[in-house]
């Protein structure tokens, strides 16, 4: 079980109150509610999907714990639940955006077992070339090496 960080009750409240400003109150409980038990039927449950959602904000600003995400991400990289994999997609985007060599050193070795929805995300914001191995290392179902000042990306199978 993964224990919650800190500080995840008002990262809960944040979603929660940008919810209710999209919608209605009543809307906003019902489809809390609703992911809710979707997610712990899954087998994902609320404090795992909290310790994600408190590593976002940091890691959003160039900072944070990425080593701690990917391991988040890793054990949960094999899941079907589809907005698992699109939040761990998000997440890569976002980190993407500032450090996008280490979002392309992650994902590179485990494009076979990432979903078409997580790699999407994840290589948005990638340079072409990076995004492009990227894309055809998932297509071949294989994994990709790429160095760590993102200079050179080729095809990998071993």
């Amino acid at each position: 079980m993964i224990v919650p960080p800190a500080g995840c009750a008002a990262e809960a409240a944040h979603w929660e109150r940008a919810l209710r400003r999209v919608g209605t109150a009543a809307r906003a409980a019902t489809e809390k509610a609703y992911l809710k038990s979707d997610l712990e039927f899954a087998g994902a449950g609320i404090p795992a999907i909290r310790a994600i959602l408190a590593l976002l904000r940091p890691l959003r600003a160039g900072g944070g714990d990425f080593e701690r995400f990917a391991r988040y991400a890793d054990a949960m990289l094999d899941e079907k639940e589809f907005f698992v994999r699109k939040a761990i997609g998000w997440v890569l985007r976002d980190v993407a955006k500032r450090r996008p060599e280490l979002v392309a050193a992650w994902l590179a070795p485990r494009l076979h077992r990432a979903s078409g929805v997580t790699v999407r995300e994840a290589v948005k914001p990638l340079p072409g070339h990076v995004c492009f191995a990227l894309l055809a290392g998932y297509r071949d179902r294989r994994a990709v090496r790429c160095d760590h000042e993102d200079k050179v990306i080729t095809g990998w199978t071993g």
